[in-house]
This record gives C-alpha cells, structure tokens and sequence, in this order.
C-alpha cells in the first residue's frame, strides 16, 4: 500500500519505509519499481515538524495498536538538511522511545531488544566535486547527481545562480531547491515540473553509483 496524503493510513505489508514528504514518497516508489522490488508500504510523515516521524510511529502504535514485531521491516527516509548528525540522532531517539531497534548508522540494519523488525534510516546528503559525502543535504542535491544528461547543463545553472546572488546581492536561502528546478526549466522532460512528476519521465539514472548503497539496503528489506 503507498499513501502519500498522512491520512487514514495503514499498514498492509510487513515491510514499511516512512517518508518525510511528497517527494520523497515518488522518488522512493519509483526506485522500488525500478530495482522490482515488491509489497512494501510507503507512508508520509511530515518532515517539517520536529515531531513528525514520532508523531506518525505514535498514530500507528496507540491509535492503530500495531505490534511492531508484526513487521519484518521499517525503514525512515529523509533529508540531513544541514547537520547530518543531528538527523541520525533525531531517528535514534525517535526509535529508542518506542522500543525500537536502532541502527549504529546511516544504510545500515538492526536487531535487537527482542524485535525480530529489522529497522534503518536512510539519510539524503550531498556530495563533493570529488565524491565525498558532505555533513549535509536533501532530496534536490542527489535528484542533480542522477539526472540523465549532460552535466555541462548543470555547471551552467550553476553559474546562472552564482550570477544572481552576485548582481542582486542576495544569498539564494534554498539554493539546492533553485538550483534543481533552474534546471528542470531547461531540461525537456521535466520542464515546469516538481520532483513528483519527473520522476516517471525517465530523467534519472536509477542505477547511478550515488544510488548504490541505497539500491543495496533496499534490495535487502
């Protein structure tokens, strides 16, 4: 069951990722269909508020009364924004409160305190020039390291954002947002479009070595 509206939700399969965001809920739907893998639920938190992923494992746990060992698997996808170790602390206190499983680290699975659930997060960050993961970042940043295309297109929206900040003196506060949709306006697919929408227009590289531990925690749910 995928539901992406936060309500009325529930759980059909025994394999779960909770998503902060419309986003992320397509992009995370597509690299399943993408890597065929089948019969998991995706479900929306909200990812704005602090309280989202506790607040939506709460609904399940009291209103629902779901019994955790119920499921094989619950996996938590969202952004790092812009401390990385904070989101990771976030997610593991947010299991720890519920009696949870929690993972050692970003990609990784955890048993224990009597669960046979298996639980991880998967924590969006961005990458350098060189390939090193940077203590930050969000959807947008990996949507650019994966886009089909020539990357040349990339480095001049780039330059097109540096010249807007330098000629209007204005620091761009969402760079990675307009930096991702400054692009959208000049690829042909996803011209006009939101995240949600481009990713069924076959404008990302599902197999990008940027997606390859995911791909690889994914394919182990």
């Amino acid at each position: 069951m995928h539901n992406e509206n936060g309500k009325n939700q529930t759980i059909t399969s025994d394999k779960l990722i909770l998503v902060e965001g419309k986003d992320e809920f397509y992009f995370v739907r597509e690299m399943l269909r993408n890597y065929e893998i089948h019969n998991v639920d995706i479900i929306c938190f909200d990812g704005s508020n602090n309280g989202g992923l506790s607040k939506i494992i709460d609904f399940f746990t009291k209103i629902q009364q779901i019994k955790w060992n119920n499921l094989k698997c619950l996996i938590v996808f969202r952004d790092a924004e812009k401390d990385y170790q904070a989101s990771i602390q976030s997610i593991k206190a947010t299991f720890k409160k519920y009696n949870l499983p929690v993972p050692n680290d970003n990609l990784e699975y955890s048993f224990n305190n009597g669960h046979t659930l298996k639980t991880s997060f998967i924590i969006i960050r961005d990458f350098d020039d060189k390939g090193i993961l940077k203590n930050s970042g969000c959807l947008e940043d990996l949507c650019v390291k994966i886009i089909y295309d020539d990357k040349n297109l990339i480095t001049c929206t780039d330059k097109y954002l540096d010249e807007v900040e330098k000629n209007y003196n204005h620091k761009l506060m969402r760079r990675h947002k307009a930096r991702l949709h400054a692009y959208f306006a000049l690829h042909e697919k996803a011209r006009g479009r939101e995240i949600f929408q481009a990713v069924e227009n076959n404008i990302f590289n599902w197999n990008s070595p940027y997606l390859e531990n995911i791909k690889k925690l994914l394919q182990e749910i």
